[in-house]
């Protein structure tokens, strides 16, 4: 990837976080490291400061094999993710 991109390694999904030509986009294409339970939030990581939304962000997304994926993101920065069912290590994520 050109131009400016963080990686965030977290325990349960790794997203690549990225500013190019100055459009910002995460992506995430993966197995979770960990498994995911239905309902639960967990922390993908902090964007860093250019990246932070100027609004909270809170958007259901179809992420593969037919599981919806609820991604939050704060003003400071903080991106969590709650999956709307199980998700185990076997599934991938894109």
């Amino acid at each position: 990837m050109n131009g400016s991109t963080t990686i965030l390694n977290k325990n349960y999904l790794n997203v690549n976080a990225a500013v190019k030509a100055g459009v910002k986009y995460l992506r995430c294409s993966t197995v979770p490291n960990a498994a995911m339970n239905a309902g639960t939030s967990y922390s993908v990581g902090t964007l860093p400061e250019n990246m932070r939304p100027t609004y909270k962000i809170s958007q259901e997304i179809l992420c593969g094999g037919g599981n919806i994926i609820r991604l939050d993101i704060t003003t400071d920065g903080a991106f969590t993710v709650v999956p709307s069912q199980a998700i185990p290590i076997t599934t991938g994520i894109n």
